[in-house]
């Protein structure tokens, strides 16, 4: 493990038998998830749905939102799709575009665990894991955002401990990555603080340290603000004073902290129901606040069900994947297919395996280098903050901690494979390399 006054130099080349047994994940990965997508056949529903229209909207009239202005959705993946159309407009290609996507995630988490820590067995078995997930390789032909959100997150966090290059440089394409990220899903606020940490833990407590880190999250600040900063002014400008990065905040607000809630719930027969979007945002947040103040116990109550709601096991990849559009009063439902009840059954067993190595893997923590510990640890008590406190969780919430249980898998699988603790593997894998 090194100091935390020092800058890692992890090595970051790769020999030839781990470039090829990485490839081989990758195409497993890509081959499953392009097998489902052939099978299953995704259709654009609900936010799905939702998110191909605002593209059409961006490539038939250069509009976000049409024929009025919008800001429900973040702009960041319709924007993906919308450059998507400019080859084609078929769902076909639109799903595969996100099979790829999704299919480079596991490249991404075995950098990542390689240079969290230092050891390319744990990296490669948590890619793995990663690209075998019946949960992602379900979900990846579906129109989601969380399909390209986990790139971006990993990406910033990736390029800030990547052992190569000038640090103001990586503090910059981090920052970029995760305005795109902010831009995407509006949660990655809630991680720019974590990353912008790890400067202050690879860079020491003296004064001049201190000094350098300063200067380097003032950087990565100053690029996410020049990525974020123009969609912000736009909807201040176009949709009023307040509308800030979104208008759907209030309502998810309101929908976790209410009398009957939290959980998702229609807003015909509320006080937001004939409000106008920029509104009923901030009514939403106004109601919600009104009532914590009023049931302060809420929020503990509320926490308790949104994290068990948040980690249960789910099948909302096969789920989403499968359904067909309904009509109006109709409930949802899936595609008769032959595979649908087993697929449901394997990912709900994946992950149940997957949740109890993530918790197993805690029980190790004395043996993990600094960076993991923080890294892994506060991305995701800065996910769990978000989705059983501030706002409300379900199992679709939960895609972003799931590829971080990927690492904590092989940090188990890994331990178990020998008798030697992880600082043992980082040697052995260096000396190897």
């Amino acid at each position: 493990m090194k100091g935390r006054g020092q800058e890692p130099h992890l090595r970051t080349a790769l020999n030839r038998q781990t470039v090829a047994v990485l490839s081989l994940i990758f195409l497993l990965g890509f081959a499953g998830r392009l097998a489902w997508m052939l099978y299953a056949q995704p259709e654009p529903i609900s936010d799905f749905a939702d998110y191909r229209s605002l593209a059409v909207d961006l490539v038939e009239h250069g509009q976000y939102g049409f024929p009025e202005p919008t800001a429900r959705r973040p702009p960041g993946y319709p924007f993906f799709l919308a450059g998507m159309m400019l080859i084609s407009r078929s769902v076909w290609w639109l799903s595969l575009a996100n099979v790829v996507v999704s299919s480079c995630t596991c490249l991404l988490v075995y950098l990542l665990a390689k240079y969290l820590f230092q050891s390319t067995n744990l990296a490669l078995v948590s890619a793995f894991l990663c690209s075998v997930n019946p949960q992602f390789v379900a979900y990846s032909p579906t129109l989601a955002s969380e399909n390209v959100f986990p790139l971006l997150i990993l990406g910033a966090t990736v390029m800030v401990i990547y052992p190569q290059s000038d640090l103001r440089v990586r503090a910059i394409v981090s920052g970029l990555l995760l305005g795109l990220a902010v831009l995407t899903r509006p949660e990655a606020i809630f991680y720019v603080p974590v990353v912008c940490g790890l400067f202050f833990g690879m860079l020491g407590r003296a004064a001049s340290s201190l000094l350098s880190a300063l200067v380097r999250t003032s950087l990565m600040f100053f690029a996410v603000a020049i990525v974020v900063a123009p969609w912000y002014v736009r909807n201040e400008l176009v949709l009023g004073p307040g509308a800030g990065l979104g208008t759907s905040g209030g309502v998810f607000f309101y929908q976790a902290h209410r009398p009957d809630g939290p959980g998702e719930t229609g807003l015909k027969g509320t006080p937001l129901e004939s409000l106008d979007e920029l509104e009923r945002s901030r009514e939403g947040y106004r109601l919600g606040m009104k009532y914590i103040w009023s049931e302060p116990l809420s929020l503990v109550k509320g926490a308790f069900r949104n994290t068990v709601s948040l980690y249960a096991p789910s099948t909302d990849g096969v789920e989403w994947s499968t359904r067909i559009p309904k009509g109006p009063g109709e409930s949802w439902r899936n595609k008769p297919l032959a595979l649908l009840s087993k697929a449901m059954t394997v990912s709900n067993g994946f992950y149940s395996l997957l949740l109890s190595m993530a918790l197993l893997s805690w029980l190790t923590i004395r043996d993990w280098p600094w960076r993991g510990l923080y890294i892994l640890g506060s991305l995701l008590f800065a996910q769990w903050l978000l989705y059983a406190v501030v706002f409300w969780g379900w199992g679709r919430y939960r895609f972003f901690p799931e590829v971080l249980f990927c690492i904590c898998g092989g940090v188990v699988i890994t331990k178990l494979a020998s008798r030697y603790p992880i600082g043992k593997f980082s040697e052995e894998d260096e000396r190897a390399e």
